[in-house]
């Protein structure tokens, strides 16, 4: 059963400075406008600043950019919490003008600068050859590799196990069609289950869609139809 919920709202985006972002993607020649950062790396800080959770996977880390968000988010605030962040690419990026080393040892190298490296790194996988079982479960996971339709079925599938119940699968770039199409077709395989998925989709510079696995089946939802309110909470205890 899908449910649409609002689980982030723009008022919930956590802007920031993006001195965290340019002081390392500016040697390698990145240069985000400012509505990159106001409306689209802030979804990324204000999911970690209201869900808070403890240990984030990615699939696609480039350069650890969204990492580094994401673990300045868990930090900063007067409410620090424990943030391990475990990523995944297969270095088959492009590098940018002037880079010659794979995107991991990229990733691992930033983190470092950026005093991070404790709870951030960036292992070289391919995401094709399955999840390794030693990274243990994630209570979110960005989904942001392969960009065709077989990787982002494929990254589904292999994501949703390993997703603690009420945790969130982010993924980037929704309004790629190929992208819009593998999510909706995985999705379809849940329209008529019992487990109910919470799904938002966020119109942003590149487009969003959160997927939360709630732990709820739909008895729970006929039996309390406000139930599903609290998918869009912190902790839905």
């Amino acid at each position: 059963m899908i449910v649409e919920v609002e689980m982030l709202k723009p008022a919930e985006y956590w802007n920031f400075d993006r001195k965290v972002i340019d002081i390392v993607a500016f040697p390698v020649g990145d240069r985000y406008p400012e509505e990159i950062i106001t409306n689209y790396f802030s979804i990324y800080t204000g999911l970690i600043n209201k869900f808070k959770p403890k240990r984030v996977f990615e699939i696609g880390v480039r350069y650890g950019y969204t990492a580094i968000c994401m673990w300045w988010a868990a930090t900063c605030d007067d409410r620090p919490f424990d943030f391990e962040y475990v990523g995944i690419d297969d270095e088959s990026y492009p590098p940018s003008p002037g880079v010659t080393v794979g995107s991991c040892t990229k990733a691992n190298e930033n983190f470092k600068n950026k005093g991070c490296q404790e709870s951030c790194k960036a292992i070289k996988w391919n995401s094709f050859d399955g999840i390794p079982s030693k990274f243990g479960t994630f209570n979110l996971i960005h989904i942001d590799g392969n960009h065709d339709f077989n990787g982002v079925w494929n990254d589904l599938h292999n994501c949703w196990p390993i997703l603690n119940v009420g945790g969130i699968i982010v993924l980037d770039d929704y309004y790629f069609p190929q992208i819009k199409d593998a999510i909706h077709k995985w999705l379809e395989l849940y329209t008529d289950s019992d487990n109910v998925l919470a799904v938002q989709f966020i119109n942003d510079e590149r487009g969003h869609c959160l997927i939360r696995k709630t732990g709820y089946i739909k008895d729970d939802i006929e039996a309390n139809p406000n139930i599903y309110k609290l998918f869009d909470k912190a902790s839905m205890v």
